[in-house]
């Protein structure tokens, strides 16, 4: 998957989207994450968490 910081959230964490279009279906798939405790970034093949808004 892509992704992308977007802001802050109310606990000053960093929110990434993370994006990509499906292999098989040509839909796409877009979800959002902080990263986890202790670290200050995500990576976009770092998917445990994620939680989807479309697919």
């Amino acid at each position: 998957m892509w992704n992308f910081p977007i802001g802050l959230n109310k606990e000053n964490r960093q929110v990434y989207v993370y994006y990509q279009i499906c292999p098989n279906c040509k839909e796409a798939i877009v979800g959002i994450k902080t990263p986890k405790e202790g670290s200050l970034i995500c990576y976009p093949n770092d998917t445990e968490g994620l939680i989807l808004l479309h697919k």
